[in-house]
């Protein structure tokens, strides 16, 4: 589960991706030739690159929340603020600053960060698991019709 901030930004994951389209492709019986993108949808799979960064935030979470083993949670820190502002109440995570950009910025400190500070607020303000997890998915799913 955690071995999944490897994928992210890596190119190998095209063949995960050829993969899970020509599977969905065969379960509904459908061409070589047809939209996978209409066979992922009809399936309810998120295509592999959101699945990744689904996985990553899922793992901010639980590290956040304590539900993560230790030496994942201390690669996290929340961003204090010494003033009273809105940005402060926002759970807004410290991104740390990489020399090395190909591969400091595929860490869980640097990826997860980055990630979860554009969620909407009602996402970082969760506190559930089971909760977290299904608006999470929803939110997936939504930006991948908007965006198709």
């Amino acid at each position: 589960m955690y071995c999944i901030v490897l994928l992210y930004c890596i190119v190998l994951y095209c063949i995960v991706l050829h993969c899970q389209n020509f599977a969905a492709k065969i379960i509904l019986g459908s061409s070589k030739f047809s939209s996978s993108t209409d066979a992922l949808r009809e399936l309810h799979i998120l295509p592999v690159s959101v699945r990744i960064e689904y996985k990553i935030l899922l793992t901010v979470f639980k590290c956040l929340h304590g539900l993560a083993p230790s030496y994942l949670s201390e690669l996290l820190s929340v961003r204090r603020c010494s003033y009273n502002t809105t940005a402060a109440a926002k759970n807004l995570l410290v991104i740390p600053m990489t020399h090395r950009k190909i591969f400091a910025d595929r860490s869980l400190s640097v990826a997860g960060p980055k990630q979860w500070n554009v969620l909407p607020d009602h996402l970082r303000e969760c506190n559930c698991l089971t909760v977290f997890k299904r608006t999470l998915k929803l939110a997936c799913y939504v930006l991948l019709s908007i965006c198709n």
